[in-house]
């Protein structure tokens, strides 16, 4: 069994934050999705085939 630790606050983020200003940090959305589609998100999710960030869009 393995002991994890989290700190909280904001400073442990801080290199993160310091990359996404540098704009060194990008985020890759694989597919968009209407509300009315969700079935076929999660169906597509669930396959494994996501490489990036799904998002839904609310109509």
């Amino acid at each position: 069994m393995r002991l994890l630790a989290v700190r909280q606050g904001a400073q442990p983020l801080a290199p993160i934050v310091g990359l996404c200003q540098a704009g060194k940090l990008a985020t890759v959305i694989d597919r968009r999705y209407r509300l009315n589609e969700v079935p076929e998100t999660l169906q597509y999710l669930g396959g494994g085939h996501a490489k990036g960030k799904i998002i839904v869009i609310p109509e």
